[in-house]
Parts: C-alpha cells; sequence; structure tokens
C-alpha cells in the first residue's frame, strides 16, 4: 500500500478449514502460530499498524474457531507493526485470500476486493487486534467457539 492511502480490504474467514472434528472446548496449550506474508514490526511514533476500510467475513458455527485459538494471533503480534502483501502474491493465490496469522484452529487471511486489479498494500497490527477482539471472545463464545 503505497504510505497510508485508504484501501479496502475484505477480511477472510477466521475458520481453518479441516476434515477432522476439533475439540469443543478450548485448550489450555498456547497453539503454534504460523504465518504466510511478509511482517514488519514498527516503533512509536509510527502510526502503520492501521488499514484502510475493511469489510469483514467471518465464520459461525459447530465448526467455526476456539476463541483461545484467535485470542492468540494478537498477544503473538502485539504491534506496532504490518503485514505487506504484494499484487503479485494476491494474483497468485487462487482464491485471491492471502493469509497473514493462523493460531491453531484460527486463521485471519486478507484479499484485494477487486478481482484482477490487485496493488501491493498493508495490513496493520491494530487491525488485526480490532476484527479479533470485535468477533472472539469468551462472553458471545458458545462451547469455546466464536459465534
Amino acid at each position: 500500500m503505497p504510505s497510508l492511502k485508504v484501501f479496502i480490504i475484505t477480511l477472510a474467514s477466521f475458520a481453518l478449514p479441516t476434515a477432522l472434528a476439533a475439540p469443543t472446548t478450548p485448550s489450555t496449550a498456547a497453539p503454534a502460530l504460523s504465518k504466510r506474508a511478509t511482517y514488519h514490526p514498527s516503533s512509536p511514533p509510527e502510526r502503520d499498524d492501521y488499514c484502510g476500510e475493511a469489510v469483514p467475513t467471518y465464520t459461525y458455527g459447530p465448526s467455526a474457531p476456539l476463541v483461545a485459538d484467535c485470542q492468540g494471533m494478537p498477544q503473538a503480534y502485539p504491534g506496532p507493526g504490518y503485514w505487506t502483501v504484494s499484487a503479485a502474491e494476491t494474483n497468485a493465490a487462487p482464491d485471491g485470500w492471502i493469509r497473514l496469522v493462523a493460531s491453531g484452529t484460527c486463521a485471519f487471511e486478507v484479499r484485494w476486493s477487486w478481482t484482477g486489479a490487485a496493488q501491493d498494500y498493508r495490513f496493520g497490527t491494530n487491525d488485526l487486534g480490532f476484527y479479533v477482539r470485535g468477533h472472539a471472545n469468551q462472553a458471545e463464545a458458545q462451547d469455546g467457539r466464536t459465534l
């Protein structure tokens, strides 16, 4: 993303596709984190951990991710910092979704919202925390899963 330009980015579903049934209660062990896009930590007074507008898409139901797994992602990347996603990487992905980070049953992916018109962009740690905290919290969980 050139500088602080506002881009519309669509957030992916939080659920990881899996053929195996996941446990119905959160695990007490810390899930292993994985990532695909390039992460860049930054130092204050930089405010590069915010992105432009986004339209979140969440997964619900019995196959939804465990809240504890989702909460591990912003804890692992508290910021400030951002991920860079290149147009080439977006165009090479069959469905355009780029995984920024995954933890156990939970993944966070982004996609450029215009098909075929991808540009390089950034996605900030503040935004990751905002969307995860807004969706994946124990108060609104059912059987430890996001609702």
